[in-house]
C-alpha cells in the first residue's frame, strides 16, 4: 500500500502533529550475520617477522576459510596487510597463519530486533544503529549479510553497569532474509525477503512522538512480540529519551537489555520510534530514534 499523499493532523496533548501513513511495526528477534569483506585482527600477535596489531587488515582474503585453504597447498604465502592507510606485504608460514587466525574475524554476528516495514518502499528496517566490529571499530556495509528469525530461550537481567542480554536460537525451519545496508540508522533490506517470516501485516501511521505514556514492542520469551509500557520523558529533533515503567519488563529483564535494539515504539495507535540505546547506570532508562528521522535519513534528498 502506498503512503497517503496528504498530511493528516491529530490533536495530541494540546498540539497538532503531522501523521503519515503507513508502516508495519514488527518487534521480532533476529540473529544477524554480516561478512566484513576481508579479515581483521582483533588482538596482537607476533608472526611473519612483524608485530601485528588490533585492527590490522588482511585485504586479499574475503574469509578466514579462504586464507586457511590457501595455506594448505603452499608452504608459505604472501599476505597484504593494511595498517592506518599503509600497506605491508609479509611472507607467512602455515603455522604463522594459524597464529594470526586465532586473533582474527571475517564477520560480525549479533542479536537485535526488527523495527518496521515502510509500506511505500517495501523496505524493512531493524536495529536503529549500525553493527560494529568492536575490537577494530570496523562497520561492515551489510552487503551479502543476512538476518535469521530467532526465538528467545531466556534473558539475563540487566543491572547497573552490567547490561543484560537475550539468549536466542534459530526457529526451525530456518528463515533468513538478505541485508542490503548496515549504516548509522541500522540494518535495511526488502520486505519480500521476509515473505516466510510470520508477522501480522498491520499497517499503522507514523508520527512524531510526544512526552507521556507509550509502548515498546519486543520479545523477551519465545517468538511473539509483546507490548510493554514506557514513559517518554524528553524529545529532541531526532532522539527520544524514555523510561521503562512496565513491571513485567522490569522484573524479567531489569528494563532494557542487549538485543532489544530496534524494538518499535508505539503511541496512541501510531509508530513513533525505534529503541536504540540503554543507560548503563540505570537500565530502566534508554533512548530511541524517531521513525520520521529514520525514514528521512535513509532516503535521498
Amino acid at each position: 500500500m502506498k503512503r497517503v499523499g496528504l498530511v493528516v493532523f491529530s490533536i495530541l496533548l494540546g498540539s497538532s502533529l503531522p501523521v503519515y501513513a503507513d508502516v508495519i511495526p514488527l518487534g521480532h528477534t533476529m540473529e544477524i550475520d554480516l561478512p566484513i569483506g576481508h579479515i581483521i585482527l582483533t588482538g596482537e600477535v607476533s608472526a611473519c617477522g612483524q608485530q601485528l596489531h588490533t585492527a590490522d587488515q588482511l585485504n586479499e582474503y574475503v574469509s578466514i576459510q579462504d586464507l586457511l585453504h590457501e595455506t594448505n597447498s603452499n608452504p608459505s604465502i604472501e599476505v597484504n596487510v593494511s595498517r592506518k592507510g599503509k600497506q605491508y606485504t609479509l611472507t607467512c608460514t602455515k603455522k604463522e597463519i594459524e597464529k594470526i587466525v586465532q586473533v582474527s574475524v571475517d564477520r560480525v554476528t549479533a542479536t537485535g530486533t526488527m523495527s518496521f516495514v515502510d509500506s511505500e518502499t517495501g523496505t524493512y528496517y531493524a536495529l536503529g544503529h549500525p553493527i560494529i566490529e568492536k575490537a577494530s571499530g570496523w562497520i561492515p556495509d551489510g552487503q551479502n549479510g543476512k538476518i535469521r528469525y530467532a526465538a528467545v530461550e531466556r534473558v539475563v537481567r540487566s543491572e547497573a553497569k552490567r547490561p543484560g542480554y537475550k539468549l536466542t536460537t534459530p526457529v526451525l525451519p530456518i528463515r533468513e532474509a538478505k541485508v542490503s545496508t548496515n549504516g548509522t540508522l541500522g540494518i535495511q533490506g526488502t520486505e519480500r525477503e521476509l515473505s516466510k517470516w510470520p508477522y501480522e501485516r498491520e499497517e499503522l501511521p507514523h508520527q512524531q512522538p510526544a512526552t507521556g505514556k507509550a509502548l515498546v514492542r519486543t520479545v523477551i520469551e519465545g517468538t511473539e512480540p509483546q507490548d510493554y509500557v514506557i514513559h517518554i520523558d524528553r524529545i529532541t529533533e531526532q532522539d527520544i529519551f524514555l523510561t521503562v515503567t512496565d513491571e513485567r519488563l522490569l522484573k524479567k529483564a531489569g528494563g532494557i537489555i542487549q538485543g532489544m535494539s530496534g524494538s518499535p515504539i508505539l503511541q496512541d495507535g501510531n509508530v513513533v520510534g525505534v529503541l536504540t540505546h540503554m543507560s548503563v547506570e540505570n537500565t530502566a532508562k534508554g533512548a530511541a530514534l524517531s521513525v520520521d528521522y529514520i525514514l528521512n535519513g535513509s532516503k535521498p534528498h
